[in-house]
């Protein structure tokens, strides 16, 4: 905005692993960036890895599912759902997204 940073997202837990999820961002430029909380006993540095991930429904790669289709659900009672990929490369990390009829959604992980 104007020149000026605005923070859209913060991960800060004592995890070695972070992770910021922007839903629906508006288009536009967005800078990551990493602030060490400590080094490990005996070290005076940690490398650190980032990867990024754009979802979008016109980008389909391999076969994404998600069975049953359309579950029958009861507010305040868990549902089951199995969701499958295949066709993709077995060395490349994916990233997808089952959405919910609310909006909201979970986050599939495929390394």
């Amino acid at each position: 905005m104007n020149g000026t940073n605005v923070l859209v997202g913060v991960s800060a837990t004592p995890a070695a692993n972070e992770t910021v999820t922007l839903l629906a961002p508006e288009a536009g430029s967005y800078v990551a960036a990493v602030v060490g909380f400590a080094n490990a006993t005996g070290t005076t540095s940690t490398p650190y890895t980032y990867r990024a991930a754009v979802v979008t429904a016109s980008t389909a790669e391999g076969n994404f599912t998600v069975s049953p289709t359309n579950p029958t659900a009861s507010a305040g009672r868990p549902i089951q759902v199995t969701v499958s990929w295949s066709g993709v490369a077995a060395t490349t990390p994916y990233l997808g997204w089952v959405e919910y009829p609310d909006g909201s959604g979970t986050i599939v992980h495929v390394n």
